[in-house]
């Protein structure tokens, strides 16, 4: 994925939040609580103007989206804004769209999206601009909305195959592996993709299975099942926090020995953080800081309603970037704080 240029960095317990305005480059990345989401706040005002915000990220069933959620309403609402949450599972995009039209017919200011089918919401990202509504992604760059709040999947998919590398080589060269995906979501691809070719290339390493797994359930049943097909697996490539919290489980079912076992997540949820702390099976995660995410989701979205929109084609983003965290690292403990473990 081709990096987007940004014109200021500022440090916050080790992750990098980058603002940045210019042209965007392209590139790729979790039912409905009423029929238009659901809303609260005071109803902040920006130069007289009340500013609505919506949210829409299509996997509430996720862990870390559901956490990011709580806190873009809670941090929106802190600042006096009126929130609205669309509570989409599944991935599901009749609703998702649904949800996104009520916004607009409420006159919403802007919305931040997560959108695993950006064809399918063109329809609704144009409408909304049309009508002078901010619409910005989240996580990865969407051509033609006004930009987002975004990270690269592709950096943190890198940090991942780096440490699954070295532990393999170390401690299992000839380890078999089995990797999570989760094709609903194909813009996080590089979550499995990137991992799979270091792995292969790096490795003499075999990848002996490959499936979708994304709540803890999925992780559990996928690695329980390639567990007795393969039961040499030593390795897998979470494509969450969630599914690889499942796997940790079907491994200590298994008997599995944590000193000869590596698996790894994404995203940095507590549950996850305090997996690897305890020195486990579950060793890595390429972690995001959800309090940074959810303030880079709202405070765009804030400053497209007070700013107004980009023109000729430019967008607006924040960057948010993800770091690998493992066990003994010595920020686990203010990560955790900071993503509410």
């Amino acid at each position: 994925m081709t990096k987007v240029p940004a014109d200021s960095v500022v440090s916050r317990r080790g992750f990098i939040v980058r603002g940045v305005t210019g042209a965007a480059a392209l590139g790729g990345t979790s039912a409905l609580l009423a029929a238009c989401g659901s809303s609260s706040g005071g109803g902040g005002k920006g130069g007289g103007k009340e500013i609505r915000i919506g949210y829409s990220a299509p996997f509430s069933e996720n862990s870390t989206s559901a956490d990011i959620q709580r806190r873009v309403q809670a941090y929106g609402e802190s600042l006096g804004y009126t929130m609205l949450i669309d509570h989409t599972t599944g991935g599901n995009v009749q609703n998702q769209l649904s949800t996104l039209n009520s916004w607009i017919t409420q006159g919403v200011g802007a919305m931040s999206v997560l959108a695993p089918d950006p064809t399918a919401l063109r329809p609704v990202m144009e409408k909304a601009e049309a009508k002078g509504i901010a619409y910005t992604s989240v996580i990865f760059s969407v051509p033609g909305t006004n930009g987002g709040a975004l990270f690269d999947p592709a950096d943190s998919g890198r940090q991942i195959g780096e440490a699954a590398v070295k532990w393999i080589n170390e401690n299992d060269p000839t380890a078999e592996v089995l990797v999570h995906t989760f094709k609903l979501n194909p813009p996080i691809a590089a979550r499995w993709e990137i991992p799979t070719q270091m792995i292969k290339e790096q490795t003499r390493a075999t990848i002996v299975a490959s499936q979708d797994a994304n709540t803890q359930e999925d992780g559990f049943t996928v690695t329980q099942t390639a567990l007795k097909a393969h039961p040499g697996i030593s390795v897998v490539i979470g494509q969450s926090d969630d599914s690889a919290l499942g796997a940790a489980r079907a491994f200590r079912l298994a008997g599995k020995d944590p000193a000869k076992s590596w698996i790894s997540g994404y995203d940095g949820t507590p549950e996850a953080l305090n997996a690897i702390s305890e020195g486990g099976a579950f060793k890595a995660t390429a972690a995001v800081d959800h309090e940074v995410m959810a303030k880079a989701i709202v405070d765009l979205s804030a400053q497209l309603i007070k700013d107004g929109l980009p023109r000729d084609g430019h967008q607006v983003n924040k960057m948010v970037g993800t770091i690998l965290v493992e066990h003994g690292d010595p920020r686990l403990p203010a990560l955790l704080k900071a993503n509410g473990g």
